[in-house]
């Protein structure tokens, strides 16, 4: 009899002792480490400045105030009351520049239109440097006129210049005719431009 209640002692001894193990086995020392991450991005600006106009939703003008004059070759020619005028044997230019000031690869789509009228014979050229053009096949009427396209990195600009010229071989009867007129006749150049940023080319997925 003495012996089975010792049997049992030990039976549940061993009992409690593997619950015992179980319950405190979580508790055994041990290497542990957390991580997290995260990240943060800002819209990039968009931004350019093309001759004093800018981005901004405020209309704002091209400054073609240099393309006409005042005052040609040493006063050969020169107006009165101070306004610009053409005639013949003068020409002139603008430089154009588009800066990109912004965050984001920027392209141009120019637009330039003549209003003349009674045909006072000008011509036109585009230019990279401003090195007057010597060929007559580089001067073109304002409608035949191309212009840069070229896109504008983050940081740089783009320069371009417009000439214009009384056309040399116009014919001298139809120039006096002009010149002697009661009421002159006006010429006049307005350039509109879109500016719009190149939209990035689809990238692979890493690991694709």
């Amino acid at each position: 009899m003495k012996r089975r209640r010792t049997t049992r002692l030990g039976v549940v001894a061993l009992a409690l002792t593997l619950i015992t193990m179980t319950m405190t086995g979580g508790t055994l020392a041990k290497y542990t480490a957390e991580v997290t991450g995260d990240t943060t991005a800002t819209v990039a600006k968009f931004a350019f400045d093309l001759n004093g106009a800018s981005e901004q939703t405020e209309k704002k003008t091209i400054n073609l105030s240099s393309m006409f004059s005042n005052t040609y070759n040493d006063e050969m020619v020169k107006a009165a009351e101070g306004k610009k005028v053409v005639a013949p044997g003068t020409s002139g230019k603008v430089k154009i520049t588009l800066d990109n000031k912004g965050e984001v690869k920027i392209a141009p789509a120019f637009n330039i239109s003549e209003t003349n009228a009674q045909n006072i014979p000008l011509q036109y050229a585009i230019t990279e440097t401003e090195a007057v053009p010597v060929s007559d096949d580089e001067w073109k009427k304002s409608e035949n006129l191309i212009t840069t396209t070229d896109p504008v990195i983050v940081g740089s600009s783009k320069i371009f210049y417009l000439h214009w010229r009384w056309n040399p071989k116009s014919v001298d009867t139809a120039d006096t005719t002009l010149g002697i007129k009661t009421s002159l006749d006006t010429v006049k150049i307005e350039i509109s431009c879109t500016v719009s940023q190149v939209i990035p080319e689809s990238q692979p997925t890493p690991g694709s």
